[in-house]
C-alpha cells in the first residue's frame, strides 16, 4: 500500500477518521512486518553459522558415524555438499528452461547449451528427474553420516538438549537446508542460464542420466504403473456404481 503526501495532508487537514485509520493500519502492519521478518533473517543465520561451526568442530572429534579419517570426511563432506548444491539447482533451472529456444544463447552461455540440448532429448527430463532423485538421497545419507554426532559426549551440558541439537542431526539439517538446498534453488530461479553454464554443471547432469541407465529408480515405474491401473479399476467401480445407483 502506497500512501501519496497528498492524502497524507489531507488526513492531518481535514481529520476524516478513515484516513487517520487507514494511516494507522499502515504504519502498523508495515514495521510490524519489517521488525518480524529482520527477527526471522537474523536468528536463522545465526543458528546456521553456529551449525557449520559446530559441525566442523564435530568432525575433528571424530564423533561421526561415516567410518572415514577426519581429513578424508572434511573432504567428503565439502564435496557431498557441493554435488547437492548443483543437483537441487540444476532441477529447478532445467525445469525452467525446458521448453525455451536454446539458440539464443548460444554464444553467451556454451555449457548451458550443452546441457540443454542433452537433456531435452525425448524422455530425458524424466530420465534426469529420476538419476537426480537417486542421486539427491545418496548425498543426504552420506551428508546425515556425517553430521550426526552419536559419540560426542554431552560433558557439563544438558543430556535432553545436547541429543536435540548435536545428537540427532538437526545442525546437518540446518546447514545442508541452506547451502545444499534453498540457496542453489534460489539462485537457479533468478539466473537459470547462469547456473546451467556453471562448471560441472554439464558432468552432474550426465552423472543423473548414467544412473537411470543403469535402473536404479526404475522400480518406482513398476509401482506407478500397478498404483496407476489400480486407481482407474477403483475409479471405474465408483463410477459404474453411482450411475447405477442413480438409474434406479
Amino acid at each position: 500500500m502506497y500512501l501519496s503526501p497528498l492524502v497524507l495532508m489531507k488526513t492531518y487537514l481535514t481529520g476524516e477518521p478513515s484516513l487517520h485509520q487507514q494511516l494507522l493500519n499502515y504504519l502498523l502492519t508495515t514495521h510490524t512486518s519489517s521488525l518480524f521478518d529482520y527477527a526471522k533473517y537474523l536468528w536463522s543465520t545465526f543458528a546456521t553459522i553456529g551449525s557449520v561451526f559446530l559441525i566442523l568442530y564435530g568432525i575433528s572429534l571424530d564423533a561421526y558415524v561415516l567410518p572415514t579419517p577426519v581429513a578424508a570426511t572434511y573432504f567428503i563432506f565439502f564435496l557431498v555438499l557441493t554435488i547437492l548444491f548443483y543437483l537441487e539447482g540444476l532441477m529447478i533451472a532445467i525445469v525452467a528452461t525446458q521448453y525455451w529456444d536454446k539458440e539464443t544463447w548460444k554464444q553467451c552461455y556454451p555449457r548451458a547449451y550443452m546441457l540443454h540440448e542433452i537433456i531435452n532429448r525425448p524422455d530425458n527430463v524424466k530420465r534426469f528427474i529420476i538419476g537426480r532423485q537417486f542421486c539427491t538421497v545418496l548425498t543426504g545419507f552420506i551428508l546425515a553420516q556425517i553430521t550426526t554426532f552419536y559419540k560426542w559426549e554431552s560433558t557439563g551440558y544438558d543430556p535432553v538438549l545436547f541429543y536435540i541439537v548435536v545428537k540427532s542431526g538437526l545442525i546437518g539439517v540446518l546447514t545442508v537446508l541452506a547451502f545444499g538446498q534453498l540457496m542453489p534453488e534460489l539462485l537457479a530461479q533468478e539466473y537459470p542460464l547462469r547456473f546451467m553454464n556453471m562448471p560441472g554443471s554439464y558432468s552432474v547432469c550426465v552423472v543423473s542420466l548414467f544412473f537411470d541407465g543403469v535402473g536404479v529408480g526404475h522400480a518406482a515405474w513398476s509401482f506407478y504403473y500397478f498404483t496407476r491401473g489400480m486407481l482407474l479399476l477403483t475409479y471405474l467401480y465408483f463410477y459404474i456404481s453411482f450411475t447405477y445407483l442413480f438409474i434406479l
